[in-house]
C-alpha cells in the first residue's frame, strides 16, 4: 500500500514512517503512535517523541477516532492512479 508523506518536522516525519512500516508489518492500516513498539523503534528522548506525536495528531493526513482512553490514528492510503 503506498502513503503520502505529510508536510512534518524531522521528527514527525521519522515517527510517521515508524508507523507505516508497523502497519504494514502487521497488515492493518490503523496503528496508535502511542503504541509501546512505535516509541521503541522511534528511540527518541520523551520530549520529542511526545512533541512528533502531538505534531502527527494534528496532521491533516490522519484521521482520529477517540475510544476509552487511547486514540487510534488511522493513516489514509494514497489513490495510486496517475495525476
Amino acid at each position: 500500500m503506498k502513503f503520502e508523506e505529510p508536510a512534518l518536522s524531522h521528527n514527525a516525519k521519522r515517527l510517521f514512517w515508524i508507523v507505516v512500516r508497523i502497519a504494514t508489518d502487521r497488515g492493518t492500516e490503523s496503528v496508535s503512535i502511542r503504541d509501546q513498539e512505535v516509541a521503541s523503534r522511534a528511540g527518541f528522548p520523551l520530549k520529542y517523541l511526545k512533541d512528533a506525536q502531538l505534531e502527527l495528531k494534528t496532521a491533516d493526513l490522519l484521521t482520529i477516532r477517540q475510544g476509552g482512553t487511547r486514540a487510534t490514528y488511522e493513516l489514509i492510503p494514497v489513490d495510486p492512479s496517475p495525476i
